[in-house]
């Protein structure tokens, strides 16, 4: 705590670290929750995150390359599960491992020894990383909106209309993308160094309160465009109900058509589910702290340790979407065995190739 009389930036090497010291030096202001929670904290990002991260990367980049390389010509649902996988890598890297495991997860690991913090680096450093940083989770909301509107397309149109599926998917992934850095816009133009009790932080310059709410709706957890998916949601849960209730009065043919577009959709409602339940938290958590006046410092610290714990949570979440597509998507699954089987394969005749050759050469 002595080498720190001197630091500038709010964000310090001993923030996971500092409540359990006051607790040790039995100091007035000393909680012993704090010092529970930041252990956790700190336990969390410095051994747990890294495989976390990991598994994260591992399994959204086999979802990206099944839907976007392999699956791409199918139809335009897997192109979007990819770019959502896509989404979910770029909150990983930026997020987790480039912000929370090196700014508290290896102070912690260290005692403070080692650090990064990427936020106070420049003024642009701050800019450009809050901007990437939004852009991803925007364009992650975005693309669970365009995936229900879609879904919700194919299941309302009627039976036998042909959907212009190239030009359509064009229009859908450029006003994806767009709006995924229009929005990230006004963060990024009101963000910069901003002093915060004689400490720099990389904060909102101007608007703290009104951005942060702005943030917190539309980025981070992606609370609003998960709260329009779930009202797309209901659309499909009652159109499902009334295709399984005329179902006896259909046709073969009917039954068959209508089957495919049920099948994904409940995929994708298992999927806005988890991802809304998962990003709750987060929101949830990040509301409290923006909203809340006058608070304490054991308040706010507390509040902040959950907000990154909930960040936590949603890379989890991502990283087992992998599950649930190798149960519900048959083509995915097909791919996915077959690639596994024919790397085992070569594995193992590589193997015997060397062994027998060996063996001659004995």
């Amino acid at each position: 705590m002595e080498a720190l009389v001197n630091w500038t930036e709010i964000v310090t090497p001993i923030d996971t670290l500092i409540d359990c010291i006051r607790v040790e030096r039995n100091l007035p202001d000393a909680s012993n929750f704090l010092c529970g929670l930041s252990r956790v904290f700190g336990i969390l990002l410095a051994y747990i995150f890294p495989f976390i991260g990991t598994f994260n990367f591992i399994n959204n980049s086999i979802v990206a390359v099944i839907f976007l390389i392999v699956l791409r010509r199918e139809n335009r649902y897997y192109l979007f599960l990819g770019i959502l996988a896509i989404a979910d890598i770029g909150i990983n890297f930026f997020i987790g491992w480039l912000w929370l495991f090196p700014s508290y997860g290896v102070p912690f690991a260290t005692s403070g020894g080692v650090y990064y913090f990427i936020l106070t680096r420049s003024v642009d450093t701050c800019r450009f990383f809050m901007f990437t940083q939004t852009f991803w989770c925007n364009l992650r909301g975005i693309v669970y909106i365009v995936l229900a509107f879609d879904r919700l397309l194919l299941m309302y149109q009627p039976l036998g209309q042909k959907i212009p599926s190239k030009y359509l998917t064009l229009i859908l992934l450029i006003i994806a993308f767009t709006m995924s850095g229009v929005i990230s816009i006004p963060i990024t133009v009101f963000y910069g160094f901003k002093r915060i009790q004689n400490l720099i932080g990389c904060w909102y310059i101007d608007n703290g309160r009104l951005l942060s709410i702005y943030q917190v709706l539309l980025s981070n957890s992606c609370l609003l465009p998960l709260t329009v998916v779930s009202l797309f949601d209901i659309l499909l849960l009652v159109r499902i109900i009334k295709w399984s209730r005329s179902r006896h009065k259909m046709t073969d043919k009917a039954s068959t058509l209508n089957m495919k577009q049920i099948s994904p959709t409940i995929t994708l409602l298992v999927l806005n589910a988890v991802s809304f339940v998962s990003s709750l938290p987060s929101g949830v958590t990040y509301m409290m702290l923006v909203c809340m006046t006058n608070a304490s410092v054991e308040y706010i610290r507390s509040i902040t340790f959950l907000v990154y714990l909930s960040l936590v949570l949603i890379m989890l979440q991502s990283a087992f979407n992998i599950l649930l597509y190798y149960i519900r998507i048959e083509k995915f699954r097909q791919v996915l065995l077959k690639s596994f089987l024919c790397r085992c394969i070569h594995t193992r005749l590589s193997s015997s190739i060397r062994s027998s050759t060996a063996s001659t050469n004995l």
